[in-house]
């Protein structure tokens, strides 16, 4: 069995910064923020530190609720 990917972030909740953590050196390939509706607000892509200075770039534009991360990797 190969091992899992872990995907982590923090602080949450989240106010106006975040931090990523992806297991083994993976690449993440998209990173979605979705809303509370299922609508994908934002996709980031290319490697976990880039999609991270992306994104703490965007936290400011959104609203204050709940939403959700999908993430799709590769080795």
């Amino acid at each position: 069995l190969e091992p899992r990917l872990q995907f982590g972030f923090f602080p949450n909740p989240i106010s106006n910064h975040i931090n990523l953590q992806v297991s083994k050196n993976e690449i993440v390939n998209n990173l979605y923020i979705i809303d509370n509706q299922g609508f994908i607000l934002k996709q980031f892509e290319g490697e976990i530190a880039k999609i991270e200075n992306q994104l703490n770039q965007f936290l400011p534009e959104l609203k204050t609720g709940i939403y959700f991360l999908k993430w799709q990797c590769r080795n």
